[in-house]
């Protein structure tokens, strides 16, 4: 193939803001078709973003020959259906984060990809970033010593009201948890990239503040097969925004603050050295050119569902430790 044709399931903020317009800007990409519960929606997405086709219907949608890649943008509840779907007739898929609601529907989607030997990925594009590629080049070149500790806070508010057409993320049942699944998940995800298989959570996930069915308020403590020590806090329930990685090790420390900022602290006996690695403005762009890039070559994806799968299993382990007032193994 020329270039890889790409179907966008789902036409919300991150279709419109990031993905269509990744997609648009990847040469080896082709923008093919939206595919909504309007067709009205659908065909506003198509329109707004160059796209060639519209589906209300999913199974028309999943028919198109030109459609190389589904990247479902859809709501977590729905990844699942919609994974196994496109596997079946030979998609590639890109999935929003976090990957299912369990761990079991993360496996359901790994095997029903493995069985047609299509790809599948999902967006846990901060992977991609400049800095957290910085920090993992650091860590292996042993510029803190051996990992000993790592402290990540993630801090706001967050309340939709009943009508909000995101009040969905507050709702367990479909979004799999508050804060932890909805922007915690991107951090955890950097968590496995940097550091490797979590083994074992303790957690206290409870809703302090609001009134929403979801958590608001997300502790966790983490253990590492490496050794490290993990806490990690994701609130909804806070007035202020705090946005910190730190990680600490036997011969220095890394600092990111903000996370999603460009400035990196390194500090040792030696001294502190300063980085400042801006990520792409639009950062879903270096997933999408990587993921078609390697479609196109015939080649695994650079991340697996295997990958994004340890996320939702931290997750999930966190609310079994959390409901239990113990430690969980993460198996």
């Amino acid at each position: 193939m020329a270039s890889v044709g790409w179907g966008i399931i789902g036409c919300g903020d991150i279709a419109n803001k990031a993905v269509a317009p990744a997609i648009n800007d990847d040469p080896n990409s082709t923008l093919v078709a939206f595919a909504s519960s309007s067709q009205e929606r659908a065909e506003d997405f198509t329109t707004r973003h160059g796209a060639q086709r519209a589906y209300s219907d999913i199974d028309a949608f999943l028919a198109d020959p030109d459609i190389d890649v589904v990247y479902a943008a859809s709501r977590v509840y729905e990844h699942l259906p919609q994974t196994v779907a496109a596997a079946a007739v030979g998609k590639h898929v890109l999935c929003e984060k976090p990957m299912a609601l369990s761990d079991a529907e993360c496996r359901e989607m790994i095997a029903a990809c493995h069985k047609r030997g299509v790809n599948l990925a999902v967006a846990y594009y901060r992977r991609y970033y400049p800095k957290n590629r910085k920090i993992k080049e650091l860590l292996e070149q042993g510029a803190i010593g051996t990992p000993v500790l790592v402290r990540m806070v993630l801090t706001g508010n967050y309340d939709p009201t009943p009508d909000d057409p995101k009040f969905w993320r507050v709702d367990p049942a479909k979004s799999a948890g508050g804060p932890i699944a909805d922007v915690g998940s991107h951090r955890l995800d950097l968590l496995c990239y940097w550091f490797g298989e979590p083994v074992a959570v303790a957690a206290c996930n409870e809703t302090l503040v609001h009134s929403y069915p979801a958590d608001d308020s997300d502790v966790l403590l983490i253990k590492m097969a490496s050794g490290v020590q993990v806490t990690a806090s994701f609130h909804w329930s806070i007035g202020v925004g705090h946005d910190t990685i730190e990680m600490f090790g036997t011969e220095g420390a890394l600092f990111s603050a903000p996370t999603d900022g460009a400035h990196l602290t390194l500090k040792t006996s030696a001294g502190t050295e300063e980085f400042n690695l801006p990520h792409a403005e639009n950062r879903h762009l270096p997933l999408i050119e990587d993921f078609s890039k390697r479609v196109l070559a015939g080649e695994p994806p650079l991340y697996s569902g295997e990958d994004g799968a340890k996320t939702t299993r931290i997750m999930e382990s966190s609310f079994a430790a959390s409901r239990a007032g113990k430690w969980i193994t993460i198996k």
